[in-house]
């Protein structure tokens, strides 16, 4: 029996929401002094790992849902609803970045390189480029504005490569 795309995407998005769920007792397990992990590298200890689950999770959703935005970027503007629905996804996802990248996740199974934490606020900065991005992505969406609709999608999609060109390892 196939399986369709949209099936697949839903079971994904489900497995990822359930480890995102973990993303709030992350967030009590490596509030933790920092000191209680000094004898472990960052990213190795149960609480790095799992704030890297949790990182994980978060982008897997933020992609799942920009894929059908971007793909509106290749062809026709699709039914306004649907794509209403996914900048909303991203844009409520992407408020979740600003603590998925805790100290303690540097370092371990993880793609995020280590200038994440060497450059802090560039870094920051481009974080909050990219949510301002996809709060515009928002509005043009549920306006039914397609110009404005495209600018942002093709925004947030240029912060996506920026990030991932300075900051993430292939």
């Amino acid at each position: 029996m196939r399986t369709s795309l949209s099936n697949l995407t839903a079971r994904t998005t489900a497995c990822a929401l359930t480890a995102l769920a973990g993303l709030s007792v992350t967030a009590i397990i490596v509030s933790r002094p920092a000191h209680a992990e000094n004898a472990v590298a960052s990213g190795t200890t149960p609480a790095g790992r799992a704030a890297i689950a949790s990182r994980r999770a978060i982008f897997l959703l933020i992609g799942n849902s920009f894929r059908p935005v971007a793909e509106m970027l290749r062809g026709p503007v699709p039914p306004q609803a649907n794509l209403a629905k996914y900048a909303n996804r991203v844009a409520q996802l992407a408020d979740f970045l600003p603590e998925a990248f805790p100290d303690i996740s540097n370092g371990g199974e993880t793609r995020a390189k280590a200038n994440i934490w060497n450059d802090r606020a560039d870094f920051d900065r481009l974080l909050q480029q990219f949510r301002d991005h996809t709060g515009q992505l928002t509005q043009a969406a549920s306006k039914h504005d397609d110009a404005a609709l495209k600018a942002a999608a093709t925004a947030v999609a240029q912060d996506c490569r920026s990030c991932h060109e300075h900051y993430r390892s292939e």
